[in-house]
């Protein structure tokens, strides 16, 4: 069984690793997993809402799809940790 915080570069899986370098590089100050996953979100729908694709769009639900994948807790605990 392998180490889940090893799966993918240090990280739980690919869509959490991501989540965690866009998070650095907005800057954000965001602390809690709530904050930051609201943070994600909230990018996702404003693609949505740019591109008129609320519902229906391959690209949006493969967005919306990848944010459920998301250890937001691991994320807000490696913040913590700096």
């Amino acid at each position: 069984m392998t180490n889940k915080k090893e799966d993918y570069n240090g990280w739980s899986n690919r869509e959490t690793w991501l989540a965690s370098l866009w998070l650095d590089q907005y800057q954000s100050e965001a602390k809690t997993a709530e904050d930051i996953k609201d943070l994600f979100e909230s990018e996702v729908e404003h693609v949505a809402d740019m591109t008129k694709a609320d519902n229906g769009m391959f690209s949006i639900d493969l967005m919306r799809g990848a944010l459920e994948n998301i250890n937001w807790q691991e994320i807000a605990d490696s913040k913590k940790a700096l």
